[in-house]
């Protein structure tokens, strides 16, 4: 079975400082026809063509975050008859795309900067739009005050004392309110929910979700302890002891069992034979034809990715280009046997420049293949390692100029500028990001140092001295 999908002018535009669109209708009442009529110059090739008849007023001058990107996808899967060759893969997907070619300019980042800040706000007004008090300020400004205080301790998370009556109140509330909602959970008649919303008035959200997971769970536990009765119920029925026949009991019971079962579980073993065969399919049928065979080197699964060229860049406000980001031939190949699983990576060039030249380049050599190579085996067959790591780096060039530095300290500070609020919570957010990395990586170390996991890192830098083997 061969299955191939076809991908075309896949892009992403951002216009900034552009004019809203005015349609005539909303756009759900939109039929598909006038969507083409709208989006067919943007997504068209004649889009490309500079000629104003062949284009809306509206399509001109598209800025494209990504670039329009073709690419081919294809899956296939061999037959049962098909698979007696252990080095060709059972099933196969490969994934290739042609250039690929993502550019931002600093209007459009400041765009983003300002939509994040809007978010940023509406989180944040999200978090105390609880304890906002129902009345304005005019008529009673110390709600308001009060809720300016509880907003703040809220937002800066700041722990507080509470006396023994508002802990008592307050875990009065949790009972009230916990069964107050098991109520409103079981649907019960005359129940007023009014209640349930002044308790939740002053309350933090979080707490208001803990307290409802609460009532689900008595509400849950009531339910599995009225079936549990119900059961015993059935089976101790003082009218069996008298009247009832033990075959007749012995039936009903396997009856009530039968009938609780999934339909999974009520289908016989010749019933999933009989079903898969229908399907022409059997899962254990893989390994079968190959009892005798090495099934450790058979490919399962196969999934191959490639992109030809990949291009990054960024303008800054004075339409220039103040650094430019590419690589050529990235292959991405991860084959999935019994055991094991293997991946390669190869890279044939990669390059950074800015207006004044070459800032990082790959070096190029008739000796040389890939400007990057490497392999990721996990649990290697025949080998005494948990998994293994080769890496094969060519030799690049760098060069610094402090032009091409000076107006990229220049482009941050003006995107800082716009929004000083997400700078600093961009900041703040990387560097926890950064210590949870790190954390997470001390401890899958230590735990590898447990385990005595035993694993191979081979590095090799071509042109030059270092080479680095390394078994734990």
């Amino acid at each position: 079975m061969v299955v191939s999908l076809q991908l075309e002018r896949l892009a992403i535009y951002h216009d900034s400082n552009c004019d809203p669109w005015m349609l005539e209708k909303r756009w759900e009442d939109l039929s598909p026809k006038e969507w083409i009529e709208i989006f067919e110059d943007g997504i068209s090739e004649s889009a490309n063509v500079n000629d104003d008849a062949l284009m809306s007023s509206w399509a001109r001058d598209h800025s494209y975050l990504v670039s329009p990107i073709y690419g081919v996808l294809q899956y296939h899967r061999l037959g049962n008859q098909e698979r007696s060759d252990p080095s060709v893969p059972f099933e196969k997907a490969s994934l290739v795309l042609n250039d690929v070619s993502l550019t931002i300019t600093e209007a459009q980042y400041h765009d983003w900067i300002r939509l994040m800040e809007v978010i940023s706000r509406y989180k944040m007004y999200i978090e105390v739009s609880h304890l906002r008090p129902m009345v304005p300020i005019s008529e009673c400004a110390t709600l308001w005050w009060r809720y300016a205080a509880q907003a703040g301790l809220q937002q800066k998370k700041m722990c507080y004392r509470f006396s023994w009556d508002q802990i008592q109140r307050l875990c009065y509330l949790r009972r009230r309110y916990v069964q107050l909602y098991a109520n409103y959970l079981q649907q019960l008649p005359n129940l007023d929910n009014s209640e349930i919303r002044d308790i939740e008035r002053d309350l933090d959200p979080k707490v208001i979700l803990l307290w409802r997971f609460l009532a689900h769970a008595k509400v849950k536990s009531v339910k599995s302890k009225e079936a549990a009765e119900q059961r015993m119920f059935r089976k101790r029925n003082w009218f069996s002891f008298r009247w009832g026949n033990p075959s007749e009991d012995s039936a009903e019971n396997s009856a009530m069992d039968t009938s609780s079962l999934s339909v999974e579980e009520r289908l016989s073993k010749e019933e999933w034979e009989a079903i898969n065969k229908i399907l022409s399919y059997q899962p254990d049928e893989d390994l079968s034809l190959h009892v005798r065979k090495d099934i450790q080197n058979m490919i399962q699964y196969m999934i191959i990715v490639s992109i030809s060229k990949v291009a990054a860049r960024i303008i800054n406000i004075n339409h220039t280009e103040i650094v430019c980001g590419r690589f050529e031939n990235l292959h991405i190949s991860t084959k999935f046997k019994h055991r094991s699983t293997l991946c390669d990576v190869s890279l044939k060039y990669y390059g950074l420049s800015a207006p004044e030249g070459s800032l990082v380049q790959s070096a190029y050599s008739e000796q040389k293949v890939n400007a990057l190579a490497a392999s990721f085996v996990h649990t290697p067959a025949g080998e005494n390692v948990d998994w293994r790591l080769s890496v094969t780096i060519s030799p690049c060039h760098v060069t610094v100029f402090m032009e091409s530095y000076d107006r990229f300290l220049d482009f941050v500070k003006r995107s800082n500028a716009i929004s000083p609020t997400v700078a600093l919570e961009t900041a703040t957010a990387l560097q926890h990001k950064i210590e949870k990395v790190t954390r997470r990586a001390q401890e899958q170390f230590q735990l590898v140092l447990e385990e005595q996991s035993r694993l191979f890192i081979f590095i090799i830098c071509m042109n030059s001295k270092m080479n680095c083997e390394l078994l734990l």
